[in-house]
C-alpha cells in the first residue's frame, strides 16, 4: 500500500514540475503591428495640419532601426495610410513585408513622422548630421501647408498597439497687427515679409538635435488670414526653421508704403508657437509684445518674451 501512495505522490509532483516549466503562451508574439491612432495636439489657429486625430494621408513608421534583428522585426521606413475608418499597413511604401511584433518582455523604441516622406531612417539619423529640412519662402497658399507642417513622435513599444501622438517640428509665428489712432482707416495691410532667418537646416531624428544651417538668410512671405484675431486689424501665420535670429518684420501697406522693425535676438524653439503683435502707426512700426507657447498646451499661461 504504501508503494501505491509513494508512487502516487511521485506522480503528483513530476505533473507539477511540469506545470511550472511551461512558459505562460504568448498570443501577441509574431502578429502584425497596428497603429491604433495618431494624432496632434489642439492649436490656437489652424497650422496647415488638421487637429486632434489625423485621419486622412500617409505617415512613415521606423521600428527597432538600429538592433539588427530579423527584418520581420524592422521597419527601415514604412508607409501607413488612413483609409476605410482606421491606419493601415501600405505596401507601396519601400518596406513592403509587414512589420511583426518579437513578443512579450520586449520594449523596442520606434519613430514616426508626417506627411510621409520617402526617406530610409539612415537618412534621419546621423548620417551626414540627419534630414535637412525646409520651409517654403513662399507661404501665401494656405494650401500647401499641410505638405511642409512637419509633425514627429518616439516612443516605446511594449506591445503590436501603437498609439501615436505627434508634436510640431517647426517653429510657428503668429503676427497680429494693429493700427494707431493716426492710421487712415482705408489703409490696409497687403503683406508681412519675415527676414532674418534661414530656411534649411539639418535635424537629426535620432539624437534630437538641430545641426547647421548650410544655406543664407532667406526672406519668408507670410500667409495672410481670412479672419483676424479678434480685436486686431490683419494677422499673418508662418512656418521657420528653429534657430537662434533676430528676424526683421516688413509689412505692405496698400498706398505702397513698407514699415519694419527688428525683434530682438532669441532662440525659436522647435514646437513652440509665438505670437507677435505689431502697431503701425503713421511713420513707423512698433513691436509691442512677444509671447511663445508649445503648440496643443492653451494660452492662459503664455511667457512673454518682451
Amino acid at each position: 500500500m504504501k508503494k501505491y501512495i509513494t508512487l502516487a505522490a511521485l506522480a503528483l509532483a513530476c505533473a507539477a514540475c511540469s506545470q511550472e516549466d511551461i512558459a505562460p503562451r504568448d498570443d501577441q508574439k509574431d502578429t502584425p503591428i497596428t497603429i491604433q491612432t495618431a494624432g496632434v495636439a489642439d492649436l490656437m489657429t489652424r497650422a496647415g495640419t488638421p487637429a486632434g486625430a489625423l485621419t486622412s494621408g500617409s505617415l512613415s513608421f521606423f521600428f527597432n532601426n538600429v538592433s539588427g534583428e530579423e527584418s520581420q522585426y524592422v521597419a527601415d521606413c514604412e508607409k501607413w495610410t488612413y483609409t476605410d475608418g482606421k491606419w493601415q499597413f501600405d505596401e507601396t511604401g519601400p518596406d513592403n513585408q509587414q512589420l511583426l511584433w518579437k513578443g512579450a518582455g520586449n520594449e523596442i523604441p520606434w519613430l514616426a513622422t508626417y506627411p510621409y516622406r520617402y526617406h530610409q531612417y539612415s537618412h534621419l539619423s546621423s548620417v551626414d548630421g540627419g534630414q535637412l529640412e525646409e520651409v517654403p519662402a513662399d507661404q501665401t497658399d494656405g494650401g500647401k501647408w499641410a505638405d511642409f507642417d512637419i509633425l514627429w513622435a518616439t516612443g516605446t513599444a511594449t506591445s503590436s498597439s501603437i498609439e501615436i501622438k505627434f508634436e510640431h517640428l517647426l517653429t510657428k509665428f503668429l503676427v497680429n497687427l494693429t493700427y494707431g489712432t493716426e492710421v487712415d482707416a482705408a489703409q490696409t495691410v497687403e503683406a508681412l515679409t519675415i527676414g532674418g532667418t534661414r530656411i534649411y537646416r539639418l535635424f537629426d531624428y535620432g539624437t534630437k538635435e538641430w545641426g547647421d544651417m548650410p544655406y543664407d538668410i532667406t526672406d519668408i512671405k507670410a500667409l495672410a488670414l481670412e479672419t483676424p484675431t479678434d480685436g486686431y486689424e490683419a494677422s499673418f501665420e508662418a512656418l521657420i526653421i528653429p534657430q537662434t535670429a533676430a528676424p526683421k518684420l516688413s509689412v505692405e501697406m496698400s498706398d505702397g508704403r513698407v514699415f519694419a522693425t527688428t525683434l530682438p535676438e532669441q532662440e525659436f524653439k522647435s514646437g513652440y508657437h509665438y505670437t507677435i503683435t505689431f502697431r503701425v502707426g503713421k511713420d513707423k512700426a512698433t513691436v509691442e509684445q512677444v509671447s511663445a507657447k508649445p503648440f496643443g498646451n492653451g494660452w492662459n499661461n503664455e511667457t512673454e518674451l518682451k
